[in-house]
């Protein structure tokens, strides 16, 4: 009965936050701004604003694939966002610029999240396999590594949340510090942000209620 709970409870959590994001992307990726910049015209400003000419910016394939890589410091946009002038593309062209400067700035959480990749990715391939090894035999030991490794990943996801965030207030901040967008378009702007967050905000609390879950069926059979 506890699993089908949990399982209802996290269920709902990501279903709305995937319902949340695509609404509002489906919605204002058909609204053009008044100003008519595309996405990759608003990164080009902000790379001047805040003397980024080295970052790259590309096109990718897919819908809301767009993401910030620091290692080669360049930037992937959706070919729709890179493109077209929607309200959906400027806030997320602005958000994934926002990383950028996070990055030259030394942005704490961002460099804390980008140190923990690799072992982040270590972590979530053997978790599942020693926890399921360990109930399995049930062997402890094994048991506590599995939740331990596993508990890597929920921190992982716990501090991307500070560091989409806070791109995503400077996204806000800089397109209205700029003028050229009228309040309308600026509430657009946080709606798609905000629904992306949620989807950050609700992937951390379904791992961290895994873990819960997790350290709770442990201590009910020891």
């Amino acid at each position: 009965m506890d699993y089908i709970f949990y399982l209802i409870i996290v269920t709902l959590l990501l279903a709305s936050a995937q319902l949340a994001i695509h609404s509002a992307y489906s919605k204002y990726s058909r609204i053009e701004t008044n100003c008519q910049k595309t996405g990759v015209e608003v990164i080009g400003e902000m790379q001047i604003k805040h003397n980024l000419s080295e970052i790259s910016v590309y096109k990718i394939p897919g819908e809301l694939t767009d993401h910030y890589d620091p290692r080669n410091k360049s930037i992937g946009l959706s070919s729709l966002n890179y493109n077209t002038s929607t309200i959906a593309g400027i806030a997320v062209a602005s958000h994934e610029m926002g990383h950028a400067i996070q990055d030259k700035e030394g942005y704490f959480f961002l460099k804390l999240r980008h140190g923990m990749g690799k072992l982040t990715i270590v972590a979530s391939n053997l978790s599942w396999i020693v926890i399921y090894l360990g109930f399995i035999i049930w062997y402890l030991p094994f048991i506590y590594v599995g939740i331990a490794l596993f508990s890597i990943t929920v921190l992982f996801d716990l501090i991307t949340l500070p560091v989409e965030i806070n791109a995503s207030k400077r996204a806000a901040e800089y397109l209205k510090q700029t003028g050229d967008y009228n309040e309308q378009e600026l509430i657009g702007v946080r709606k798609v942000l905000r629904a992306a967050a949620f989807t950050y905000i609700a992937s951390t609390l379904a791992g961290a209620l895994q873990l819960l879950r997790l350290i709770g069926i442990v201590r009910r059979n020891d």
